[in-house]
């Protein structure tokens, strides 16, 4: 991966992650959220609860920075409900414009707007239980509008599918103007990297997943290797920040305080965790890509997302992303030249496949343009008819001119 694309998706913001330095910031950041986590594991929930709001509320009484609400993020229950989120989220989108009032042709002429309808229409189950069907459908028109303004306003933009996933999040909790400035922000930072003429850079960072997953357990790691699982089944989970994957709103939400606050290759992060909090149900199923593939594909919602998120902040300290930059670039090297490997020797097989193939049309061809059907086995019998042939002429010849002037004893 190059360091342009390395930078792309830092989107310009300081995410470092300085393992040698004991100064770093966003380490004391993630190193307290132990202390954290453990003032608010009480009995009482409505205590933690009304604490953390007030730490929330007074960090936003503070106008602080996208820093100070990322240890926050991470810790226990995230911003908590959507009042505060919709006052918090937008904290990253400060210096953005409003989304301008676009024409209806406008829309339906830009060149993604028929896939996007076609996606929309299909997010039905991402909407809150209870929200009627006129909701609904009106929500579906706000939504395409959202993402066919952000793509306007950002002209070097396409548009992947399951990014309608993280617009229809955004269009929820902040409604539509608030949602254009955060969404166009994240454009430009935690999803440009995916958001390029093709998906090859989105493939290549997914190598992510299989580096952490082979430093914290090599058995897993060649487990899936072996199976030949790729990084398909968790391409979803980072593009759409799991939003596609689970049903649970208030999980999703909470996944997005954490994510929209840190680091771009977050989602990929959590998504090894995910794999190493799961690998006993892996070692459980046969390793055999479509079964691991299914099992993998089907995210539980009831994963204890809140660990898995101190265990991902933990990973982000012990393999920091400018670390791993190096590792994604020669795991993709290798992933390219297996594959060349492969093709070559498909391709060898073929020819062999074909040349015999070739060879038994000719014999066929031969065969059905006999005159005589007799000949087809011609020189199978030849050898037999001549051997018989001389033996008998021999016989006769010793029989018939040679007996006669022999002479018995």
């Amino acid at each position: 991966m190059s360091e342009v694309v390395l930078e792309q998706s830092h989107g310009g913001e300081d995410f470092s992650y300085d393992q040698d330095s004991t100064s770093s910031t966003d380490t004391e950041e993630y190193l307290d959220l132990a202390d954290l986590n453990d003032f608010m594991d009480c009995n009482t929930a409505p205590f933690w609860q009304t604490d953390k709001q007030k730490v929330i509320e007074r960090l936003i009484e503070n106008c602080c920075d996208n820093t100070s609400f990322r240890e926050v993020c991470f810790s226990r229950g995230g911003l908590m409900n959507d009042a505060l989120r919709k006052k918090v989220w937008p904290v990253i989108a400060q210096h953005n414009g409003i989304l301008e009032k676009i024409s209806a042709e406008e829309i339906k002429h830009h060149h993604y707007y028929n896939q996007v309808v076609l996606d929309v229409k299909r997010i039905l189950k991402r909407f809150p239980p209870g929200i009627n069907e006129t909701i609904q459908a009106d929500l579906q028109i706000k939504v395409t509008e959202l993402i066919i303004g952000v793509l306007i306003a950002n002209e070097g933009l396409h548009y992947y599918q399951g990014f309608h996933d993280i617009a229809i999040t955004l269009l929820l909790v902040l409604g539509e103007e608030k949602s254009y400035s955060v969404l166009s922000q994240l454009s430009k930072s935690h999803f440009q990297l995916f958001m390029g003429p093709d998906m090859e850079p989105t493939m290549e960072i997914l190598n992510l997943v299989y580096a952490l997953v082979r430093n914290e357990n090599r058995d897993l790691y060649n487990y899936l290797m072996r199976s030949e699982l790729g990084t398909i089944f968790c391409l979803p989970w980072v593009i759409t920040w799991f939003g596609h994957v689970l049903n649970d709103y208030e999980t999703v939400t909470r996944l997005f305080d954490v994510f929209i606050f840190s680091h771009p290759w977050t989602s990929m992060y959590l998504s090894a965790v995910v794999v190493l909090h799961r690998a006993s149900d892996i070692f459980l199923t046969p390793c055999e890509m479509p079964l691991l593939h299914q099992m993998l594909s089907n995210v539980p919602d009831n994963l204890p997302f809140d660990t898995l998120l101190t265990e991902t902040a933990k990973l982000m300290i012990t393999y920091p992303p400018d670390v791993m930059e190096k590792t994604i670039r020669e795991m993709h090297a290798e992933n390219i030249r297996r594959i060349k490997e492969e093709d070559e020797e498909r391709k060898r097989r073929m020819d062999q496949r074909k040349a015999i193939l070739q060879g038994k049309q000719k014999t066929a061809s031969v065969q059905r343009w006999t005159p005589w059907p007799g000949l087809r086995t011609f020189k199978s019998q030849t050898v037999k008819v001549v051997a018989l042939s001389v033996s008998v002429a021999t016989v006769a010849f010793i029989y018939n001119y040679v007996r006669p002037n022999l002479e018995i004893f």
